[in-house]
C-alpha cells in the first residue's frame, strides 16, 4: 500500500487532517489545475474534492503505485471540474487536462487554438453543422469517437475524417487570425 492509499485509508476512517496531506502528495496535479482554470472554479473543486475522496474504493486502487494513484486522483479533480464547467454551461475545453492525454504534434495544435482564440464564435463561422457538432461533442464533452459517428449516421473513420477536416480549418482559420494580429 502506497503513501497516498494509506494517506486516503485514514481521510475515509475520520483523520481529517490527512485531506491537506493528500492534496500535498498531488501538488503538481494542483498547481497545473490552478494555472489552467478559473478562480472561483479551482475554489469549488475544494468544496467538492472531499466528498469524492470519501467515495473512492481503496480495494480498486490498492495496488497501484505513488505515480498511478498521482494520475487517478489528478483525474478525479478533472472530473469535478468538468461536472462544475457542465453545470455553468461552460464550455469543457479538453486542453485544461493535458496530463490525460498523449497529444501528437499534429494534436499540439489543438491545445493552442482552444487557449488563444474565441472558439465559439470561430466555430461558428468556419465550420458547418455538422463538423461544429463533432467538434463540439468530441472536444467539449469528451464523448468518443464511436458515439459521435452513431448519433450522426455514419462510419467512425468518416466521422474521423470529418473531424480532422474540421481540425484543418480551424488550424488555417487561427494561422490566418494570428499573422492579422
Amino acid at each position: 500500500m502506497n503513501k497516498i492509499i494509506k494517506l486516503l485509508d485514514e481521510y475515509q476512517n475520520g483523520k481529517i487532517s490527512n485531506f491537506a496531506l493528500i492534496i500535498n502528495e498531488v501538488e503538481e496535479k494542483v498547481k497545473y489545475l490552478q494555472r489552467s482554470i478559473d478562480e472561483d472554479i479551482f475554489q469549488e473543486i475544494f468544496i467538492i474534492l472531499p466528498k469524492k475522496l470519501r467515495k473512492i474504493k481503496l480495494d480498486n486502487i490498492k495496488e497501484y503505485d505513488i505515480k498511478h494513484t498521482q494520475n487517478y486522483l489528478g483525474k478525479v479533480m478533472n472530473n469535478i471540474v468538468k461536472d462544475i464547467m457542465k453545470k455553468q454551461n461552460i464550455y469543457y475545453k479538453r486542453n485544461y487536462f493535458i496530463g490525460d492525454e498523449q497529444f501528437n504534434t499534429e494534436n499540439s495544435f489543438q491545445i493552442n487554438i482552444f487557449e488563444e482564440v474565441e472558439l465559439d464564435d470561430l466555430l461558428k463561422t468556419v465550420l458547418d453543422k455538422r463538423e461544429k457538432y463533432i467538434i463540439e461533442k468530441r472536444y467539449f464533452y469528451d464523448i468518443p469517437i464511436k458515439t459521435i459517428s452513431e448519433s450522426i449516421d455514419r462510419t467512425r473513420e468518416r466521422t474521423n475524417a470529418i473531424k480532422n477536416a474540421a481540425l484543418k480549418k480551424l488550424k488555417e482559420e487561427y494561422e490566418r487570425n494570428k499573422l492579422l494580429s
